[in-house]
């Protein structure tokens, strides 16, 4: 397995470089507006800057894995990973792995923008989350339909995710009972979900890799 992760990351190499320079470049812009934010006591704006910079790290991370399937799709590398010495399950489980490795780097740094600017955990969760729901679904999806057109897909359902996400919060804190609940109640809740989620993906995507046919 260690060869296939390596194959990947020199795939995903240009990739995890403009991520570093992403993550600089962000973290500089905003360090700077937390500082200008906390001299003026404007504490709206600071917030605002750390949430898009959160949101959007978190998305270009989440797609790293996608970016690593369309190129091997467009390269027509699919020949070249059953030679390698690793099983069909494994090559599956690289895939996860990755988006794993991605997680666990926004994490860490949107919990050191957090410390910084003395956030709360919240951001840092939904970094991790965003990051594992999106390739939960897509990578079962690439399988079964293949990168470009999953990506088209995934878009859709976003959008209707987004849309409904929307909706069902508005009812949520309409409702007197809900709103009752401790908000940390509902992190876990999210999370095993989330968690169930993505064991279920891992298992789908192994047993459609075992059986596609190349």
């Amino acid at each position: 397995m260690s060869t296939l992760l390596w194959y990947r990351f020199r795939v995903l190499w240009k990739q995890f470089k403009a991520l570093v320079w992403v993550l600089l470049i962000t973290a500089a812009v905003v360090l700077a507006v937390g500082i200008v934010c906390t001299a003026t006591n404007d504490i709206t704006i600071d917030h605002f800057y750390f949430g898009f910079a959160v949101g959007f790290l978190s998305i270009y991370s989440a797609m790293i894995p996608i970016f690593m399937l369309q190129t091997e799709e467009q390269e027509k590398n699919a020949d070249l990973l059953l030679i390698l010495p690793v099983t069909r399950k494994q090559t599956v489980l690289v895939n996860y792995i990755v988006t794993w490795i991605c997680a666990v780097v926004a994490g860490a740094y949107t919990l050191l923008l957090s410390a910084v600017l003395q956030n709360g955990m919240e951001m840092v969760l939904f970094s991790v989350g965003i990051i594992l729901l999106i390739n939960t679904i897509y990578i079962p999806l690439s399988i079964w339909l293949g990168a470009q057109r999953s990506v088209i897909v995934l878009f859709v359902l976003g959008a209707l995710i987004g849309i409904g996400g929307s909706e069902l919060g508005g009812q949520l804190e309409k409702s007197s009972q809900i709103s009752s609940v401790s908000g940390c109640v509902l992190v876990a809740i999210a999370a095993a979900v989330l968690v169930i989620l993505h064991i279920v993906s891992i298992s789908i995507s192994i047993l459609q890799y075992q059986k596609k046919d190349f």
